[in-house]
């Protein structure tokens, strides 16, 4: 549950779950401010340096990110949230073989 006063944003934790669909596809969602986005590896991408992970919102890539971790930070700041305020879980859903 969150509390906001006048002027500032939650005083809580704010928990924002990635869930790894299979190697380099991640899931974003966060239930108590209803965002999500995707996370995807790009190899080699526009920016020549190697795996860097796309971040996107709605269809509208937001940025670049070195991890998931980093990605889902990069998704909270975009919908208010400071750093400070959020717990990243990561979950892995895919089996290896």
């Amino acid at each position: 549950m969150r509390t906001e006063l006048p002027g500032q944003l939650a005083l809580c934790m704010v928990l924002v779950l990635v869930d790894v669909v299979r190697p380099g596809r991640a899931l974003v969602t966060c239930g108590e401010l209803d965002f999500g986005g995707e996370i995807v590896l790009d190899k080699y991408g526009a920016t020549g340096r190697r795996d860097v992970y796309v971040v996107e919102s709605e269809g509208e890539v937001i940025g670049r990110a070195r991890s998931y971790r980093e990605g889902a930070y990069l998704l909270a700041e975009r919908n208010g949230l400071p750093r400070s305020s959020v717990t990243v879980e990561i979950e892995h859903e895919y089996k290896v073989c």
